[in-house]
């Protein structure tokens, strides 16, 4: 269901540091760029026989949520996007693996953001609403992935860290998480910095619970592949800042970064 060329990754990873680089000039961008992802496309092309990833379903994993106050969103309903899956069966052949869940949602948040950048370029054509509009489909996208996660957690059995039939490592299932938390938390500092001076209340919300959100879907992961934060930190490190400065308290708590608290 879910198998995807694995060129796509080069796109999305290529595409997603060049939003918000032109309203962040403090910002190393030079070290965002999709170079990274590009080599582990090109490794996995001649991997495919790699062994089941060691740590993955895991249940015994240090639970990272415990301190975001039981945030993770409540998503029911007849509309759910696993309503169909009844059975370990269906699972194995329409569930996505936990990398490819980073990378659809890479690819769903990615054209949303050039929306945003266009809508926030010029500061006099701001439309507040808009851009609440835009930012409230990048909370809908990550509560989505966030559902298919916890299923994942909830079902372990059978899960390994593959993408389009291929297994990954946890090294390179850190590159795909760091692609999306680059291009969401760039686009995020992009659209307080766009916004401010301007009656934009509503926006600062969701910039604030997309940072949450950001927290719970990383913690989930965790559970799944315990040992994720340490390989993913090095990943992050140009925009770790970025969490200090909009303060997105859950996220810090999750990355656990006690070398960053407090120096930014």
């Amino acid at each position: 269901m879910y198998s995807r060329s694995l060129s796509t990754l080069i796109t999305i990873a290529c595409a997603a540091f060049s939003i918000a680089a032109p309203l962040v000039p403090r910002q190393d961008t030079s070290a965002l760029g999709g170079a990274a992802l590009a080599g582990l496309l090109s490794e996995l092309g001649s991997n495919g026989g790699a062994s089941v990833i060691p740590g993955v379903g895991r249940r015994d994993a240090t639970d990272a949520l415990s301190s975001l106050g039981g945030a993770v969103p409540q998503l029911t309903g007849g509309d759910s996007p696993l309503s169909a899956l009844q059975s370990s069966e269906a699972r194995d052949v329409q569930h996505p693996s936990l990398p490819e869940i980073f990378i659809g949602l890479t690819d769903k948040i990615s054209p949303i953001a050039a929306k945003i950048q266009t809508a926030v370029s010029v500061k006099a054509d701001i439309k507040i609403e808009v851009v609440v509009e835009l930012l409230t489909e990048v909370v809908a996208e990550i509560q989505v992935a966030i559902e298919y996660v916890q299923y994942i957690v909830d079902n372990p059995t059978g899960f390994v860290l593959s993408v389009a039939g291929t297994i990954i490592s946890i090294q390179q299932l850190a590159v795909i998480v760091a692609v999306l938390l680059k291009l969401v938390l760039l686009l995020l500092l992009t659209v307080v910095i766009a916004v401010k001076g301007l009656a934009a209340g509503a926006v600062l919300t969701l910039v604030a619970n997309i940072g949450g959100l950001l927290a719970v879907l990383l913690g989930l992961a965790v559970k799944i592949v315990a040992t994720l934060i340490v390989v993913l930190i090095p990943e992050i490190s140009a925009v770790v800042s970025i969490v200090y400065d909009l303060q997105l308290t859950s996220l810090i708590v999750v990355l656990g970064h006690p070398a960053a608290a407090g120096s930014y």
